[in-house]
């Protein structure tokens, strides 16, 4: 089936995916959402494969993998006061394609667990990791401040490595996952943050 009928199939054709890995992310997502039994929501006068109904999404938080990351989610975004994190909602549970859900879903049960991710980040690694001794979500070091990004963004993720085996003083990895991957963004960002200074280190 091509793939626009496909998405047109499944509530996920956006005239706005510009290219097949945006596409086929929205179809998939759907596809998720439909084994599952999930009701597409609403949004912007549209039904959208990869969007959840309110507040049913958020009661239930069925857009986590597990009860781990369901636990992590409510304590991070619901109960907290999330000491100037920001999480956007509704997206945050009902949007499929967010990048603030896609993190808990791969970060959370890490966090909860530092020696697993420890071993996984040495797989991923070899040689530059000894210990991840915390996992942080929406991390901002100094919102607007010209030494980092310069603007109000935050990392969707930050692994704090106390020692890098590629040199004395890189201390920190952060981890902002985009929707489509872009060498020369990745590029950029990578030499922003290699300006910062020996304490503070960018690993895209």
């Amino acid at each position: 089936m091509p793939l626009t009928q496909l998405a047109h199939k499944h509530l996920a054709f956006e005239p706005t995916d510009i290219s097949e890995f945006q596409r086929k992310a929205r179809i998939l997502q759907s596809m998720w959402r439909e084994e599952r039994g999930y009701e597409a929501a609403f949004f912007r006068g549209k039904q959208r494969g990869n969007y959840l109904l309110m507040p049913w999404a958020k009661d239930t938080l069925n857009n986590y993998l597990s009860g781990t990351i369901k636990e992590v989610v409510r304590r991070e975004v619901i109960s907290s006061r999330n000491n100037g994190k920001l999480y956007g909602s509704p997206r945050i549970f009902n949007n499929l394609l967010s990048s603030q859900p896609l993190c808990f879903n791969l970060f959370a049960e890490l966090q909860q667990d530092l020696n697993l991710a420890t071993r996984v980040f040495q797989q991923l690694c070899p040689d530059r990791i000894a210990v991840v001794t915390a996992i942080e979500f929406e991390h901002s070091p100094s919102r607007g401040n010209l030494k980092y990004t310069g603007d109000s963004s935050a990392f969707r993720c930050l692994r704090r490595i106390p020692q890098w085996n590629w040199g004395e003083g890189f201390r920190r990895d952060r981890s902002e996952v985009p929707r489509e991957p872009d060498e020369q963004a990745l590029q950029h960002q990578t030499k922003v943050f290699r300006s910062c200074g020996k304490d503070e280190m960018l690993q895209t």
